[in-house]
């Protein structure tokens, strides 16, 4: 898991191009989680404002809603093995060692509802639908960096 200030591994190369992705292609997607190219691994983002443009910190909801996120992830046995942010910092992803990406859906909104005071099911509805028609492209684009990476 990388912090603030750490020198960035290939790991958080990766999660920065997938939220990129993700900003380009599912900006309806609020939150949400993905299988990756690799069935190892899975992908939790949000188009949420978790950094502003000009690297400082965005909504203190979302930024709370990602530690929330990692924390539940930990309890859980998930492994964090990457972060990163879109070029303008509004969307974020996290990659995590993981067969269960539903599971991690689940950790996702669960964490979005304790942070933000607010139930999700109809942002589920919407996000259900932008991740099934943006997908194809995240994966495309994730599959070319998959080589760059060692999945150990």
């Amino acid at each position: 898991m990388s912090e603030p200030g750490d020198k960035p591994g290939p790991w958080e190369a990766v999660a920065a191009s997938v939220a990129q992705k993700v900003y380009d292609t599912m900006i309806s997607a609020h939150r949400g989680a993905f299988a990756w190219v690799d069935p190892t691994y899975a992908v939790a983002f949000g188009n949420d404002g978790y950094r502003k443009e000009d690297g400082t910190a965005g909504d203190p909801r979302t930024v709370a809603e990602v530690e929330q996120l990692r924390n539940l992830a930990v309890l859980d046995g998930l492994e964090e093995i990457g972060f990163g942010t879109s070029a303008a910092g509004y969307t974020w992803a996290l990659i995590f060692r993981t067969t269960d990406a539903a599971h991690l859906v689940g950790l996702v909104w669960r964490a979005y509802e304790e942070t933000w005071g607010v139930e999700g099911s109809f942002q589920r509805l919407i996000a259900r639908s932008a991740i099934e028609r943006g997908r194809g492209p995240i994966i495309v684009g994730v599959d070319e960096l998959r080589d760059q990476v060692s999945p150990n």
